[in-house]
């Protein structure tokens, strides 16, 4: 069985460059993905629109 995917969750100010090292070290045994939080005006949206994209389950 495979890890689980592993979900970035970068602040509202920040992009995928902050979780560069952590991709890079964590990509080779597991999928990795930094979820867009620029893709909504609420919070309510933006967590919506993270779940439809994200696996079931992810750490």
């Amino acid at each position: 069985m495979s890890p689980e995917p592993i979900v970035f969750l970068p602040g509202m100010m920040c992009d995928a460059r902050l979780f560069v090292p952590q991709i890079d070290g964590l990509s080779h045994e597991r999928a990795v993905m930094v979820a867009p939080v620029h893709l909504g005006e609420r919070i309510e949206e933006i967590v919506s629109t993270i779940l439809d994209m994200t696996p079931r389950r992810f750490a």
